[in-house]
């Protein structure tokens, strides 16, 4: 029989289920939308959404996440992303999931450093 490999066997970095605030405007949009996200990985982010979006989108996307004592940001990062899967939970509500496609690496790495370190928490 062969081996299935499981969601944690494929990603390439941890994943942190965690409300984080995203702003984002689809390419073709003038409207900017903002949410939280469900989960974000050094790989890309889901959220749940009111504005349609079809796989293969490029959204541009800010994620911020400041610091409990407001004293600045544990976390901010722009970037474009590409839908990679979109499923409809309700009549006019869908969870969209996005992988990061124009991200400098340091912002990549801010964010793993992020997840690793709530992961350890």
């Amino acid at each position: 029989m062969p081996e299935r490999y499981t969601d944690i066997e494929r990603r390439k970095y941890p994943r942190l289920e965690e409300e984080i605030l995203l702003v984002y405007k689809l390419a073709e949009s003038a409207k900017i939308e903002s949410c939280s996200t469900k989960d974000i990985s050094g790989g890309g982010v889901s959220f749940e959404t009111d504005v349609p979006a079809s796989v293969g989108d490029i959204i541009w996307v800010e994620i911020n996440k400041p610091a409990r004592n407001g004293s600045g940001r544990l976390l901010t990062v722009y970037s474009f992303v590409q839908v990679r899967w979109v499923k409809r939970i309700s009549k006019d509500r869908y969870e969209v999931g996005v992988e990061f496609t124009d991200m400098k690496e340091e912002d990549r790495n801010q964010i793993i450093s992020y997840v690793v370190k709530k992961l350890r928490e």
